[in-house]
């Protein structure tokens, strides 16, 4: 499926960034990884970030509903640094019909405070198999509960069929002290 969606006026981007849109492969997301690694080496949440990070590509590698000839996933990564924050953001399409569920999903973990997003994670470890294997709500869970904050997320309507699904996950900007 062809996408003419303007990703930088989608994620406001006003500031330095980087962005990265096409495939999520194996290789891609390494190579990313290693970027995300060096880039944010100084920083106290480097692990939380990175975790984050992989958490985020391989839902776009696995649920994009835009793939190329080789049935990989599509869609749009890109971190900035804004008002002493940083900001990871992916962009994918997806059909209209799980809309509600991712929604609701990001809804009810964002209302939840630490002591319930723990339970609700260890909940969902606990489930069967088949019953997690369909959806990314353990990745949401792990990811609201690293960033301490809201993630943030918005659906914009293409066709009648697909949404283009934006998730944002924001972490406090901390240097970490160099040792002398």
């Amino acid at each position: 499926m062809e996408n003419n969606f303007l990703y930088k006026d989608h994620f406001n981007i006003k500031e330095n960034y980087f962005c990265f849109k096409g495939i999520f492969n194996e290789e891609i997301v390494h190579e990313l990884g290693c970027l995300i690694k060096f880039y944010f080496d100084s920083y106290k949440h480097k692990k939380k970030i990175f975790s984050a990070f992989i958490e985020m590509s391989q839902n776009i590698s696995k649920y994009s509903d835009e793939r190329n000839e080789n049935n990989m996933g599509i869609g749009v990564f890109f971190f900035k640094e804004e008002n002493n924050y940083i900001y990871l953001s992916t962009g994918n399409i997806v059909k209209r019909n799980i809309k509600y569920k991712i929604e609701n999903v990001l809804k009810e973990i964002n209302f939840m405070n630490k002591e319930e997003l723990t339970h609700h994670y260890q909940n969902t470890l606990r489930k069967p198999y088949l019953e997690t294997s369909t959806g990314a709500n353990l990745g949401f869970i792990d990811m609201r509960r690293k960033t301490e904050m809201p993630l943030e997320f918005d659906f914009n309507d293409l066709t009648e069929d697909y949404s283009f699904f934006t998730l944002t996950v924001k972490f406090k900007k901390e240097i970490l002290k160099k040792e002398n």
